[in-house]
């Protein structure tokens, strides 16, 4: 509370920053104490009397007061602008993902596309002219089908290496965040990447806030949830996500019209 800030001394108050920033905040201190400099800002984390742990930016100026060189600092909570800048650029990301992936498959498909037709061709000759061809150009044949086979192996192979590559350190890491902030800019990052006149509206129906989940499972489910329908809606038609609590689950619930 503020009255009990009056009569803190140097310790106290360094005491309320966070540990990785205490020696940035005493020399921010010291400058605009010492008047060095005339004004001075910088961001850090405060820790809350419950353990939680808040962003502030710090805004400082020097000035006199009663005589002595004084300092004046004005701190504003910047949390929720933090993290919500934290899950667009973690949203970015995903979303920079998923069209890798898509364009993996769009290659494996195109590059499997003629491997298939010639192990299929080779096929149907040995089927249908198995009686008329020479025992040297049946394993000519046989040869061309084990050799495109092994092509369209290591063409798998391959794939499988790089998708799981971009995958490494994927697994179940849930963290508290606020779910409301995170569907929010999932509906502005898919809307923005979008083209056409739909409209995503979300809305918070179970007043969802501060839940543990996973942040990078969540983003790719709302990626794909979204980006399905408005790939399959169509234009200027309304796309609503609607963020629900139900018997202890959390809901994400999507409406669209195509």
């Amino acid at each position: 509370a503020p009255e009990e800030l009056i009569g803190f001394d140097e310790e106290q108050l360094e005491n309320l920053v966070a540990s990785d920033y205490r020696q940035e905040f005493s020399e921010f201190r010291q400058v605009l104490f010492s008047g060095q400099q005339t004004d001075k800002n910088m961001r850090c984390q405060l820790v809350h009397r419950d353990e939680s742990v808040r962003y502030v930016d710090i805004y400082g100026m020097s000035i006199v007061f009663e005589g002595k060189p004084s300092a004046q600092m004005v701190f504003a909570d910047v949390t929720e602008q933090v993290e919500a800048e934290r899950l667009k650029t973690r949203f970015q990301k995903e979303q920079e993902q998923n069209t890798l992936f898509q364009r993996m498959i769009s290659m494996l498909s195109h590059d499997l596309r003629t491997p298939l037709t010639v192990i299929s061709l080779s096929r149907e000759l040995l089927e249908d002219y198995y009686d008329k061809l020479t025992e040297q150009e049946r394993h000519k044949r046989l040869a061309i089908i084990q050799r495109q086979t092994q092509f369209a192996l290591e063409l798998l192979t391959d794939t499988v290496a790089v998708a799981r590559s971009n995958m490494d350190g994927v697994g179940f890491r849930p963290i508290a965040l606020n779910l409301a902030t995170l569907c929010q800019v999932s509906v502005d990052e898919v809307t923005a990447a979008s083209s056409g006149n739909r409209k995503i509206t979300f809305v918070n129906v179970g007043d969802v806030e501060t839940v543990t989940v996973d942040e990078v499972l969540v983003s790719r489910i709302l990626l794909n949830l979204l980006s399905n329908a408005i790939k399959y809606s169509p234009d200027h038609s309304e796309i609503r996500l609607e963020l629900d609590r139900r018997d202890g689950w959390i809901v994400f619930r999507v409406i669209d019209h195509g």
